[in-house]
């Protein structure tokens, strides 16, 4: 079973695990609300021994009062006695009107609140075409709270202008991983690619907390003055997130000299390529949620 398959079973087996611990919580709620609905209400009729002398502090603790039945005339009638006053009282109280607000919801006890089931962290996945397929499994178990937007032939500079717009959907605080640079190799100053990377950050410093730059992958159609500058880049972006408070997420290793990774174009990620792409990013990404 390969890493991406298993990866995958994983996040399907916590996501069943997850709905059924709901379901046995409100089946535990409903049967909460059973036993307080089929509890029974009791009223004592008590009796005051004022022929016996006892006082007024035993009230509530007499015995029960027999109470005969009238005879037809003719027949002997029962001698009249002075009946003991009667008490009638009970242990309960009225209960308050509830407000809407104070019924719990999905079945709870009534005055209960049911705590809201937290709304799971959205995950945006922005890139240039180095993440093209990337979201047939990124997508896959949780499509409601993660998004890939695949930018192609988007470079550094392109992406300020946009967070604003591809991060509209993603709610508060969303973690953020980012693809980009392989454009930007060969086309300038080393200094100037750096002082792109500062502008991405404070643009996405505003919108979120969590962000993840991704190092430049090792493509074989490079040739070895792009791989130069690759090498030279990625440590410092490496050394930068760690500065800035940023994750950083490494690919050489995985991706150096491995052509069977790749389209035969040497640039962009085949089948086999994007899964592995795909569990580096799933394994980062639960570890910020």
């Amino acid at each position: 079973m390969g890493i991406a398959t298993y990866l995958k079973l994983v996040d399907s087996l916590m996501v069943q695990v997850h709905d059924l611990d709901e379901q046995l919580a409100l089946i535990q709620q409903i049967n909460e609300l059973k036993q307080r609905v089929n509890m029974p209400f009791r009223e004592f009729v008590c009796t005051s021994q004022a022929g016996r002398g006892e006082n007024d502090e035993q009230v509530g603790q007499e015995s029960w009062v027999n109470v005969g039945c009238r005879r037809r005339k003719g027949h002997t009638q029962f001698t009249e006695v002075a009946s003991p006053e009667v008490m009638v009282s009970n242990r309960f109280q009225v209960l308050p009107a509830l407000e809407p607000e104070e019924t719990g919801e999905a079945g709870g006890p009534l005055g209960t609140k049911e705590p809201p089931t937290p709304r799971r962290r959205e995950v945006v996945v922005v890139g240039d075409s180095s993440i093209r397929g990337v979201d047939r499994y990124v997508c896959t178990h949780d499509r409601g709270s993660r998004t890939v937007s695949c930018l192609p032939g988007a470079q550094v500079g392109d992406l300020p202008n946009r967070v604003d717009r591809l991060l509209a959907p993603a709610g508060v605080d969303p973690v953020v991983v980012v693809h980009v640079g392989t454009n930007d190799i060969g086309k300038g100053r080393r200094a100037v690619l750096q002082d792109k990377f500062i502008d991405v950050a404070d643009k996405l410093r505003s919108r979120t907390s969590t962000v993840v730059f991704s190092g430049i992958l090792p493509v074989p159609r490079a040739s070895q003055a792009k791989l130069s500058e690759i090498r030279g880049l990625n440590p410092w972006l490496k050394w930068w997130c760690r500065k800035e408070g940023f994750r950083f997420m490494g690919h050489w290793k995985t991706f150096w000299n491995r052509r069977d990774l790749f389209k035969p174009d040497g640039l962009h990620l085949n089948h086999r390529g994007t899964s592995v792409s795909t569990c580096q990013n799933n394994t980062i990404s639960h570890s910020c949620c």
